[in-house]
């Protein structure tokens, strides 16, 4: 950890110079430090409220938007008070980042969206984005390793479903208390 502890101590020094020049990257800079400071601190893997891990999914998708400010499209939503849920980390930039690597965000007429739900003893986590079509499809491996994470965590506690219905890739997890 002392190379993350040297990047967000560079980025930190590289904000400041550029913030003192006036320069539009200093804002990307700054969410690139505190991005990674957030990732740093993530080294407990036991279930914790999600509350830091929504503020960290926040924050990519303005850095996100700060590299492509005239296309951006992606509509997180949220539904009660899913801050207090207690899950495992880094489940939402996984799935964001999912999104990222393999579906379309870029086009208004058909945005990538997530859905936060809190419902009577758990917690519904939904995505859905327009795949795009490349030579890399992937192999799944974060969604795989994200299932495994919650079988070890959560145990039979969850429902993790992801199904491509007409060209959208759909992701469906459940979580009770």
């Amino acid at each position: 950890t002392v190379g993350l502890h040297f990047l967000t101590n560079y980025l930190s020094k590289v904000y400041e110079q550029l913030r003192m020049k006036d320069d539009p990257g200093a804002k990307a800079v700054l969410l690139l430090e505190e991005h990674a400071a957030f990732l740093l601190n993530e080294k407990d893997a036991s279930p914790k409220s999600i509350a830091e891990e929504l503020d960290a999914l926040k924050r990519m998708l303005r850095m996100e938007k700060v590299r492509r400010p005239e296309a951006f499209s992606f509509f997180l939503m949220e539904r009660g008070d899913v801050r207090s849920f207690e899950l495992i980390p880094i489940v939402l930039l996984t799935l964001a980042e999912n999104i990222f690597q393999h579906g379309v965000f870029l086009n208004p007429d058909i945005p990538a969206q997530m859905l936060l739900e809190r419902f009577d003893g758990g917690l519904l986590i939904q995505t859905k984005n327009k795949v795009k079509r490349s030579k890399s499809t992937g192999r799944g491996i974060a969604l795989q390793n994200l299932k495994e994470r919650l079988t070890l965590y959560h145990g039979g506690k969850y429902e993790l479903s992801c199904l491509e219905v007409n060209g959208f890739f759909e992701v469906s997890l459940k979580v009770w208390e």
